[in-house]
């Protein structure tokens, strides 16, 4: 791989990683876990308005995050790659080894605590 591939990749990365850097396009993603869900349920389930998930949901498949197909009147995501929960739950037990975050919400270490980013009854619901 060149010097220029890798910085190509890179700022992929970055930038599809930026994706789940809102708590709300990651409460979305983990709603998606289960398999295809339609924008109402994942509204619902979410607590997040009808509009806003739409555009969450547009922006996650432009970056190649999530796919839609339609049936009928209604409109069904599912994540792209099921590699990418593969990765979230690689990152969420990782987490869990990590110190919880200190008040100031920086990953700060704490001595005798532990961070959990998804609690396994949350993991397998919105």
């Amino acid at each position: 791989m060149t010097r220029s591939d890798h910085k190509q990749l890179c700022e992929r990365l970055g930038t599809f990683f930026g994706l789940f850097a809102n708590p709300v396009r990651m409460k979305i993603f983990c709603c998606l876990q289960d398999g295809p869900q339609s924008v109402s349920h994942i509204a619902r389930e979410t607590g997040i308005t009808l509009a806003n998930t739409s555009q969450h949901l547009r922006l996650m498949r432009q970056l190649g995050a999530v796919h839609s197909m339609r049936s009928g009147r209604s409109v069904y995501y599912h994540v792209a790659d099921p590699r990418f929960i593969q990765a979230s739950n690689l990152v969420a037990d990782a987490l869990t080894q990590l110190n919880r975050p200190a008040a100031a919400g920086l990953l700060r270490p704490s001595r005798g605590s532990r961070m959990t980013l998804f609690r396994p009854q949350e993991v397998s619901k919105c």
